[in-house]
């Protein structure tokens, strides 16, 4: 939370004195439109404009050739926006990986590994710890200053900090739920990265488990009608499950596969992690694009079943996507830890793999991805807002005209 509020500079409003003067970047500032430019969304001088803007748009002259250009509104506050998303999210991920790891533990205590409904109630326990964890940090958060910068900053850290505590509990509470289903399916306890011993999985789980995550699903189905907070952190956890089970499930199905294990292509080795997430992602794939034909054919109608079918298909392929980084974040940990296994330093190696693709992979996903996804919601609150206007007015002249009859 710390970060989240540096990142959205609500901590910096919280300290600033009433009387400071706002930060002078706080303006509106021209920068490239071009996707196909690696410069693209970089500011540029106004005295390079070639012609009249149009509203927001218009072109410029850089370095002897035209490109088109639009007028960035509070630049700095689009920019702080995306710092905040990244490390937030990334942090959610680290706190949520965090206790799962902290809830491992709990499950592996003597105590709850009596039966299968005592590891249920560690989960309820992280439930409630999480929960009251929540709202102690609620209760502390300071109140935002009374002018629009401090304003919005605060709105954007509640909006950030909110998506972060709701990403953290249903990543760890989902796969502690899941181990405690496996555990249930198979009467041995998996260890605290879900690894089993292969001989101690029946075919029946392995149908069982696709059975739950199936399962899962339909639940999201019926959660997805109700709205507030209490109903997303359901949808979100059963939709995370939904990934775990498939993870899970298909791991355990190619290791009854003989001729797996001839080829060397297990789920234990590495070649088989990769194997496996090329598959699920495949398979996900196939069925994102279907879901993604059904929700175009409701994409004329505003009627309230086709905002369910809307909300349903990307609940789902929330879930699905989910999955595919599941699948191939377990091969590239299996990789870093093969590697690191034949050095003499093997933790060492691993926390120096991680540093290293986080410093290549986090700029770039940030630049790019994130400013894309950023981009598109932005688009589709824009298109919400549209269409909610459009059927107001609609509603106006029909009423009209009823009352001219």
């Amino acid at each position: 939370q710390f970060v989240t509020a540096f990142f959205s500079n609500h901590l910096l409003h919280h300290l600033k004195k009433d009387d400071d003067v706002i930060d002078e970047e706080m303006r509106d500032i021209w920068v490239i439109a071009e996707g196909l430019r690696a410069d693209n969304g970089y500011p540029i001088d106004r005295r390079y404009l070639t012609g009249k803007p149009v509203g927001s748009k218009a072109v410029a002259s850089k370095e002897g050739r035209e490109v088109f250009i639009v007028k960035k509104e509070n630049l700095s506050v689009e920019g702080s926006e995306r710092r905040t998303k990244c490390w937030s999210m990334l942090f959610a991920h680290m706190a949520g990986f965090a206790f799962i790891s902290a809830g491992g533990d709990l499950q592996h205590s003597p105590a709850f590994l009596e039966n299968f409904w005592m590891l249920l109630l560690s989960v309820v326990i992280c439930i409630v710890f999480l929960l009251a964890l929540f709202g102690i940090t609620d209760y502390f958060r300071p109140e935002p200053k009374e002018y629009e910068e401090a304003e919005a900053a605060a709105e954007l850290y509640e909006e950030e900090v909110e998506e972060a505590e709701d990403d953290c509990f249903c990543l760890a509470v989902s796969f502690l739920f899941v181990q405690a289903i496996k555990f249930g399916l198979t009467g041995v306890m998996p260890g605290k990265l879900g690894i089993m011993p292969e001989d101690s999985i029946p075919f029946s789980a392995v149908m069982w488990l696709y059975g739950i995550g199936l399962l899962c699903i339909v639940v999201t189905f019926f959660a997805v009608r109700f709205t507030g907070r209490a109903a997303n952190l359901v949808v979100g956890t059963f939709a995370d499950s939904f990934a775990w089970c498939a993870l899970f499930a298909t791991r355990w199905l190619l290791e009854h596969m003989p001729f797996l294990k001839e080829a060397k292509v297990s789920p234990s080795s590495i070649e088989g992690r990769v194997f496996m997430s090329v598959v699920l992602s495949l398979c996900a794939l196939v069925v994102i694009i279907v879901l993604d034909r059904i929700e175009d054919s409701q994409a004329d109608k505003h009627d309230d079943a086709s905002n369910q079918v809307h909300r349903t298909v990307k609940n789902v392929i929330t879930g699905l996507s989910i999955l595919i980084g599941f699948t191939w974040e377990h091969s590239f940990d299996g990789g870093v830890e093969a590697i690191a296994s034949i050095t003499e330093e093997p933790l060492t190696i691993q926390v120096t793999g991680a540093v290293v693709i986080s410093i290549v992979v986090i700029p770039a996903w940030r630049k790019f991805i994130l400013a894309k996804l950023l981009e598109l919601e932005k688009e589709q609150k824009e298109r919400k807002k549209a269409k909610a206007i459009f059927n107001g007015e609609a509603a106006l002249l029909k009423d009209d005209f009823y009352a001219q009859e």
